[in-house]
């Protein structure tokens, strides 16, 4: 019987030690899709500044990508007018105090962009 009181007393301990990390880490997910979303001009202003030809009318920022990197930098993934192959992703890193965003584009994002315009 004691066994059996010790063995449930160990399971209810790991159980909530369980909802415990489980409720931090949606906080900390929480947190930094906030980060990105309260920063999104700068992921914006980095992306634009690769358009020459203002070929960019919308971008849309993936927010379940959203992910804490071992570096310290928060991941995430994108596409631009509304067209998902049309991709990029980037990171947000604090920087003296700072955030800032720096973009990578797909091969198919960086062909839109750097294509003749034949309009």
């Amino acid at each position: 019987m004691d066994a059996m009181i010790l063995f449930l007393l160990f399971f209810t301990m790991i159980i909530a030690v369980g909802v415990f990390y489980h409720e931090k880490s949606l906080e900390f997910q929480s947190e930094m899709v906030r980060i990105v979303k309260d920063n999104e001009n700068k992921i914006d202003s980095d992306l634009l500044l690769k358009d020459k030809q203002r070929k960019i009318k919308d971008i849309d920022l993936n927010y379940d990508t959203i992910m804490h990197n071992s570096m310290g930098t928060i991941d995430f993934k994108g596409f631009v007018n509304g067209e998902t192959y049309l991709s990029f992703q980037g990171d947000l890193s604090l920087t003296d105090g700072e955030i800032n965003a720096l973009t990578e584009s797909s091969d198919d994002l960086f062909d839109f962009l750097t294509a003749d315009n034949l309009e």
